[in-house]
């Protein structure tokens, strides 16, 4: 079990001068953690790759074969690239193996880019307000003023699915599930099955509900506080009293952000215990939260905020990028972390 002291931190990694991306594509001040540069028996030792220098080559950068997927190596630390830049109002975003989707609520559309950078595709058009979006195998699933609907990834026609549910919207092996969000007690999430069919209320009188994510046989659900859905029981329970804007879940335990917060705080699946594993250096206003094998990420700040993260064990807080012009989505995959701004941005930043 962990201590408490461990779980709260207030350290940040300082490292300065180096190089990032605003709106437009000019560079900006960074500051970038670089401990994946030392994680390896090789950081920062090129004898393993013959003529590379760790310190500045973007394919071996820090490490040998470590590749900053098209961004600059600078002190052995890859930089943040930009791949959109589009003047639009992007916020939620998702990845697969081969792009990044993301809103536009500008345009009002779903749009993708190639995770190695490309052209910039809108593969469906929506009554706004455009919110939520998640990707399966085929498909992405959209909400908007109409509810949850669906397209073909590579674009086609707009399938709608469900007049229900017109915010968040979240997947697991054979469903999708979507919450209405309303400031009093009128909200509720829903599940159904991936073409629409066979819809349920999950938990009615919802208030605030912001966040729905299907983990194994439970489904957590974020808002005025985090409840607990076991489909097995069929049974919601409170699970924590925390205000929840975004959540995000592993085996162990369940990850939240609030709206006007700076803390991100875990939450322990099974008891409901909560630790405050960070503390964001910025202005109130997180905005969304993921998570891989090793650590949370997160995006918080206005009107120049973070992209964040923190070891799931805690530690110190590490700055994946900084001045970012109105930060919202984050997406992160095996080898790189993605977020967007509402200033129309879509970035990313090699592990």
């Amino acid at each position: 079990m962990l201590a408490a002291g461990l779980l709260r931190c207030s350290l940040f990694v300082d490292t300065d001068g180096l190089a990032g991306v605003r709106p437009d594509g000019a560079p900006q001040e960074v500051t970038a953690d670089a401990s994946d540069a030392s994680d390896a028996p090789d950081a920062r030792d090129a004898s393993t790759c013959p003529g590379a220098v760790v310190a500045t080559d973007p394919a071996n950068c820090g490490r040998c074969g470590h590749d900053c997927q098209d961004g600059s190596c600078t002190g052995g630390v890859c930089q943040p690239v930009s791949l959109v830049t589009n003047g639009g109002k992007l916020t939620y975003i998702r990845a697969d193996t081969t792009h990044v989707y993301f809103v536009d609520r500008k345009a009002g559309s779903v749009q993708r880019v190639p995770k190695r950078g490309g052209s910039v595709e809108s593969i469906a058009t929506a009554q706004p307000p455009l919110f939520q979006l998640a990707v399966d195998a085929t498909h992405v699933y959209f909400t908007a003023g109409t509810g949850v609907s669906r397209v073909p990834k590579a674009g086609g026609s707009v399938d709608p699915l469900s007049a229900q549910g017109g915010d968040e919207v979240a997947l697991d092996d054979g469903a999708v599930y979507a919450s209405t969000f309303t400031v009093d007690d009128t909200g509720a999430a829903y599940r159904a099955s991936r073409d629409g069919a066979n819809a349920v209320v999950l938990a009615p009188n919802l208030r605030q509900c912001e966040s729905i994510v299907p983990s194994g046989d439970t489904v957590f659900i974020g808002g005025a506080k985090v409840l607990r859905y076991t489909t097995t029981a069929g049974s919601v329970t409170t699970l924590a009293n925390v205000y929840a804007r975004r959540l995000a879940a592993d085996q162990t335990a369940v990850y939240a952000i609030g709206y006007d917060g700076l803390d991100v705080t875990r939450i322990d699946r099974a008891s409901g215990a909560t630790s405050v594993l960070a503390t964001s250096p910025a202005m109130p206003r997180a905005s969304d939260i993921a998570v891989d094998d090793t650590h949370v990420y997160w995006t918080t700040g206005v009107p120049s905020g973070f992209v964040l993260r923190v070891p799931k064990v805690g530690g110190a807080v590490e700055i994946i990028a900084s001045q970012i012009d109105l930060p919202w989505g984050i997406a992160v995959d095996d080898d790189a972390v993605y977020w967007s701004t509402q200033g129309g941005t879509i970035a990313k930043r090699a592990k």
